[in-house]
């Protein structure tokens, strides 16, 4: 596609200069947009447009893809899921680090397992997708207990010693690929929750969310 070769042409220019010709278009947006925009970069890329739509209609945005397409920052490809180029989405992961350069729990959407430990109330979303699978030994089953606006938690490809002791009533989706426990904490009780997703678990609900 044309955007796509436009910004290949960018992969010769120095890091600095490639964030900061991106970020003029992510800076345009408004605010909400922005925030919708961070959250594809960072969780959804490869997802259908309507389940994250979906998904964030319940944090309270007002999710039009119609911006992202005007400024060349998202596709929907062929099968109605989300595109962007990677260095695009690497400009979105940037603009999360320099939210906090130095302290990673004052940012708002994490990648690793060590950044998790660190997590604040500030935190938003989460994700865990490492290349290679990962066991994770020197976690604290209270890791969560401080994220009260932690709105978005993926774990894949990632294994936990010991299930959580808490999790955020906040959360509108939990996708969490073989949660290490046969029940949730038992005041985990998310109202606005729009989907689990537990693949390769043993949990079993004793009645459903209302």
């Amino acid at each position: 596609m044309d955007w796509e070769m436009e910004l290949d042409k960018y992969k010769k220019i120095p890091n600095a200069k490639i964030q900061g010709v991106l970020e003029i278009s992510y800076i345009s947006l408004f605010e909400l947009d922005q925030k919708t925009f961070l959250d594809i970069a960072c969780f959804f890329k490869g997802e259908r447009w309507e389940y994250v739509e979906r998904i964030l209609k319940a944090c309270g945005f007002f999710p039009s893809i119609r911006p992202f397409v005007t400024k060349c920052l998202i596709n929907i490809d062929e099968n109605g899921c989300l595109d962007m180029h990677d260095l695009i989405q690497n400009m979105g992961k940037e603009v999360i680090r320099k939210e906090s350069p130095l302290n990673l729990g004052d940012r708002s959407r994490l990648w690793s397992h060590e950044e998790v430990l660190e997590g604040s109330i500030k935190i938003e979303g989460i994700m865990l997708d490492p290349p290679a699978h990962e066991e994770v030994y020197n976690w604290s089953d209270n890791a969560f207990k401080k994220m009260e606006n932690l709105r978005i938690l993926i774990i894949r490809n990632t294994s936990f010693q010991s299930a959580p002791s808490c999790l955020p009533n906040s959360l509108r989706l939990l996708d969490w690929k073989g949660y290490p426990s046969k029940s949730f904490p038992a005041d985990f009780y998310p109202k606005r929750i729009v989907d689990f997703k537990l693949p390769n678990s043993s949990l079993m609900l004793k009645k459903p969310f209302q």
